[in-house]
């Protein structure tokens, strides 16, 4: 599992946005005080979202090191039922676009 506190720098930020799976999550205390790092949670998403795709679409950000698979929109059923696994899966991909499969 990548952990993103070593590669944070002295005094960043790592912004949790979304839920985590039940349960606790260990979070490595020293490191954050240690370096200085600033560990915030956030809910919902807003204007993020957009900027994200965009950075996504424009190739500024590759997402392909989580990305565990691309599906056809004819098969979003698949794709969900897939993504539940978190064992296997981190993110999966519904293409509306054919040209991107």
């Amino acid at each position: 599992m990548l952990s993103l506190f070593p590669i944070v720098r002295r005094g960043g930020r790592i912004v949790q946005v979304g839920m985590l799976p039940p349960g606790t999550a260990p979070i490595p205390v020293n490191p954050l005080q240690s370096r200085e790092i600033e560990f915030v949670g956030a809910f919902r998403a807003n204007g993020e979202f957009r900027l994200a795709v965009d950075l996504i679409v424009s190739g500024a950000i590759d997402v392909s090191p989580i990305l565990s698979g691309t599906f056809p929109l004819d098969r979003s059923v698949d794709a969900f039922e897939q993504a539940g696994d978190r064992s296997r899966f981190v993110k999966l991909h519904i293409a509306i676009n054919e040209d991107i499969l």
